[in-house]
């Protein structure tokens, strides 16, 4: 029996798809899988907010930019006073989504530390506004 520990296969990268037979690794033949590349690119924004810290879920899957604030004309609007009117943004690139600032009072934070740069966030990758908390899935 083959286990899966033993096959040279890269799991995010070919989902454990390898062709083998038993006891023959000469032959071992890998299967790519065409969506399997783009698993580090996020599809969906979640937040976690306010005082019952509620989670709310968006779909980035058909948006190249993301507007994140307290404002009415943001794409996300989030009720933290901590927060500007337009806050941050996420625009899609090719390898996930970039992070920027836009200028606002108190920062924005990834791993606890404040951005100074556009930042290249990926799935799993959390982002803090004021109390304010994001996770990219």
């Amino acid at each position: 029996m083959i286990s899966k520990s033993t096959l040279p296969c890269d799991p995010p990268l070919w989902k454990n798809r390898c062709l083998a037979r038993p006891g023959n690794f000469a032959k071992l033949r890998l299967v790519p899988d065409k969506d399997a590349d783009k698993s580090h690119i996020p599809r969906a924004l979640k937040v976690s907010g306010g005082p019952e810290k509620t989670l709310i879920e968006t779909s980035l899957q058909k948006r190249d930019s993301v507007v994140i604030g307290r404002g009415t004309d943001c794409d996300v609007v989030i009720q933290d006073l901590k927060a500007s009117r337009r806050h941050c943004q996420l625009t899609r690139s090719p390898d996930g989504f970039l992070l920027e600032d836009l200028g606002s009072r108190n920062g924005t934070l990834v791993n606890g530390n404040k951005i100074a740069s556009p930042m290249l966030l990926k799935a799993g990758q959390t982002f803090q506004i004021g109390d304010t908390m994001f996770y990219l899935a």
